[in-house]
């Protein structure tokens, strides 16, 4: 099985990704952020780097091609990037099980807000909360989980 988690940045996707890993009786199991994946591929501390050296774009590809690979995983747990869900790679995760991080958009902007590694926080707080508003449709397809409980109860429907 090949399980997905999607939400806004900020929602706490890879904080949820590492309470699952602890708590979640998910043996055999990979467990794997994404962004920290495409980071560690090209060698770099974190995907920022890569966004601004050679733009968004180049990243969406990269996140494309890292879900495809990933996508031939058995037994995964995947932490999207607050992008990582789109028009593009839905395909790609058809066969998956989704479930959004429900987090509201406050919340999210506090957490990054002064994040110096978050490129997109440079769009401000109107522009964040576009942005939050324009993934939304596609985060709204997944079941919504706000706690570590709800991902309980939704991973023993899906085993």
């Amino acid at each position: 099985m090949k399980i997905f988690i999607c939400g806004f940045t900020g929602a706490g996707k890879t904080t949820l990704l590492k309470c699952i890993e602890r708590e979640a009786d998910l043996i055999n199991y990979k467990f794997i952020d994404l962004d920290q994946c495409i980071a560690q591929n090209l060698g770099i501390s974190c995907v920022s780097e890569i966004i601004n050296e050679r733009g968004i774009e180049y990243f969406r590809e990269l996140e494309y091609l890292t879900i495809k690979e990933l996508s031939k995983t058995q037994n995964l747990v995947l932490a999207l990037g607050g992008g990582g869900l789109s028009e593009s790679t839905e395909p790609l995760l058809a066969g998956w099980s989704g479930f959004w991080l429900n987090t509201d958009f406050e919340t999210c902007w506090k957490r990054v807000e002064k994040s110096h590694n978050r490129p997109l926080v440079k769009l401000g707080k109107e522009g964040l909360r576009r942005l939050y508003q324009e993934r939304s449709e596609f985060y709204q397809k997944y079941p919504a989980i706000n706690s570590f409980e709800d991902v309980s109860r939704y991973l023993k429907l899906v085993r």
